[in-house]
């Protein structure tokens, strides 16, 4: 609501401008510590050199297998000085996160349902409405639609039956992507977009040795928390850019193309667990202090302001529960999806 209070004073671009100037400071802070802080390696492949001497709109996909993968995509993002100008495809239940859900709403990002409950008028119209104010976004989609977990076979079960019905080869290693987020985004965005980043995610400890046999079997991924911890060692992100004009544009051959996208996931994380050299030499591509550290700083600045009086955290506590509550009923009484 109050967001949208502002928007009504300012102009809707110098609104969105500012928007994307909120969400893009926040996002150097989280860099701050998932970069500059963790002691985890980060390695690019593919066609990373391609990718960061542009600056352009993009349909980001990847797999999914925990929250930072979300993380991923801002340290590409912001190697491209796009970092404001993020956008995802959300599950329904999201928008009920506290304080996050509402805003992801009014950050333009698009909830779906999933199967029959899938609305494709509103999100059209939703992805209209981005074209109407945005010259430049990512829109992020993880088609999978939830992450990959070597503990839930039943999770993999049902998208293996699922790739068996519609008449695709069972996957190991990702789940069977859903696509009619992605047909319709590709669909809408065609005459503003330019091409689709196709991106496979490894964290190297979700990959145990086993000494007997010299392979590697399938570990849970890293929590956001175990990856500050350093639970990880190197995180590997394989890039392949393909021009949007290059995609198909009927629902049937996007829905192949996607699942070819998703079979070479498999086998790019089948050969690595066979020999995790298989990925070739990763590049290390430095984020400078500068890209983050003002954000952190202006964020501790911020908090000091609050946390540094008895008036000031009384009102950080009751603005923080207040305000997660308003949200959350909310976006219980709206429609989004």
């Amino acid at each position: 609501m109050p967001f949208r209070v502002v928007s009504i004073v300012l102009p809707s671009k110098v609104f969105g401008e500012v928007d994307d100037m909120m969400w893009g400071t926040y996002q150097r802070l989280v860099l701050f510590f998932f970069e500059k802080l963790s002691p985890v390696e980060v390695l690019f492949y593919g066609d990373i050199e391609d990718v960061l001497n542009r600056k352009e709109s993009v349909l980001y996909i990847s797999n999914h297998q925990s929250t930072v993968d979300w993380v991923v995509a801002d340290m590409l993002a912001v190697r491209q000085g796009n970092l404001g100008q993020m956008r995802y495809i959300l599950k329904d239940g999201l928008r009920f996160l506290p304080l996050y859900g509402y805003y992801f709403y009014q950050h333009d990002c698009i909830y779906v349902r999933r199967s029959r409950k899938f609305n494709t008028d509103l999100m059209m119209r939703n992805l209209e409405d981005i074209m109407k104010r945005r010259k430049q976004t990512w829109m992020i989609i993880f088609p999978e639609g939830t992450r990959f977990n070597p503990n839930n076979p039943e999770a993999l079960t049902s998208s293996q039956e699922y790739a068996k019905k519609e008449g695709l080869p069972a996957l190991q290693h990702v789940l069977s992507p859903r696509t009619k987020a992605f047909f319709l985004s590709r669909m809408a965005l065609q005459n503003h977009f330019n091409a689709v980043y196709d991106i496979t995610v490894l964290y190297s400890q979700a990959f145990q040795e086993l000494s007997d046999t010299g392979l590697a079997e399938r570990r849970v991924a890293p929590t956001m928390n175990d990856y500050l911890h350093g639970w990880d060692e190197q995180l590997h992100v394989v890039v392949n850019r393909t021009d949007l004009e290059d995609l198909p544009t009927n629902e049937k051959a996007t829905q192949e193309w996607l699942y070819q996208s998703f079979h070479q996931k498999d086998r790019i994380i089948k050969n690595y667990i066979r020999d995790k050299k298989s990925l070739g030499t990763g590049k290390r591509i430095s984020l400078s202090w500068s890209e983050v550290l003002p954000a952190a700083l202006f964020f501790t600045g911020l908090n000091a302001v609050f946390w540094s009086t008895e008036t000031g955290r009384k009102v950080y506590a009751i603005s923080g529960i207040g305000g997660s509550l308003f949200t959350v009923l909310w976006m219980g009484m709206r429609k989004v999806a």
